[in-house]
Order: C-alpha cells, then structure tokens, then sequence
C-alpha cells in the first residue's frame, strides 16, 4: 500500500513537462543509452519546448494532447525554417518546412518520452499514439543494366590500377 502512496506522490509533483523530462533523461541514461542519442533527447525536447512556448500551451503534461503532437508536426511542415542560423546556408536554402525525415526522428523523441512516463506510471496515456510518422518520399534507385556491369567490369579488370585500389 505504501508504493500506491509513493506513486501518488510522485504523480502530483510530476505535471511540469521539465521536470517530466529531467526524470524520463535520468532513466535513459541509467538505461546506458549512448551519448549522442541523450544529446538527440534533448535537443529534441527543447525544440518541442520553443513549439510549446511559441503557442502558448503550458509546459504542463496536462496541456499536450494527440491534437497537440499533429498540430507540432505542423508548425514543423510550415514555419519551421531549415538551416536557420546556420552559417554556411545561404539564405536562400534557409526555407520554411522541415524534411519529413527531420520530423519524424523528433516526433521519435516524443514518443520514446511520454511511452517511458506511461511505463513509469507517470502517465496515463500516451498523446503520441495513434499519431503517424510523416510520410518519406523513396528516392529511385538507379541500378546498372547487365550490359553496363559487363562493361565496368572489362575496363576493371583491365585496368591493374583500378584494380589495386579496388582491393
């Protein structure tokens, strides 16, 4: 009984998305998630923090609902700005619209945060289920006829210099 009181507890003080965070941060890296996807959580989490702040939406877990996580994919697909700041972009490759790769690897953050406070029971449903990945366009991928294979392999295996290199 004394655990239910505990769980209750830590419930009540853990409605700050911050704090929520700090705590999902701590179990990861307990968990010995390597350094460059800690960085990634919380480079993540502060972009979803500006989203939050630039909306107006409390940092509060009570605040962010499923509608909330598609209207962040929004604001990503049409006001984020790709490359802001960054000094060797031009201006005009600083355009509005993240890729759908770069929204989806930040809607994982989200995902792997608030399924982690749900395993925790410090939340009761997670507002990233039911929310899809942005679709990624396939790039085409040209492969080499049988005769262009002949052909490459010929001046290979003809060329004792190409070859050394090869290998």
């Amino acid at each position: 009984m004394r655990k239910n009181n505990r769980k209750t507890d830590d419930r009540k003080m853990a409605t700050n998305l911050d704090n929520l965070f700090e705590i999902f941060y701590t179990i990861k890296t307990a968990e010995g998630r390597a350094p460059g996807t800690l960085k990634q959580y919380r480079e993540n989490y502060q972009y979803f923090a500006v989203f939050l702040d630039k909306r107006g939406i409390p940092r509060n877990i009570t605040d962010i609902t499923r509608n909330t996580i598609r209207d962040y994919i929004r604001y990503m697909q049409t006001e984020v700005i790709k490359y802001e700041g960054h000094r060797f972009k031009t201006e005009a490759q600083q355009t509005a619209g993240l890729s759908p790769s770069s929204i989806n690897t930040r809607l994982k953050t989200l995902r792997v945060f608030f399924r982690c406070l749900v395993s925790e029971g410090l939340l009761d449903t997670n507002p990233t289920h039911g929310v899809t990945n942005v679709p990624e366009p396939q790039e085409k991928i040209t492969i080499l006829t049988p005769e262009e294979m002949k052909r490459l392999t010929f001046r290979i295996k003809g060329d004792s210099q190409t070859s050394a290199t090869m290998y």
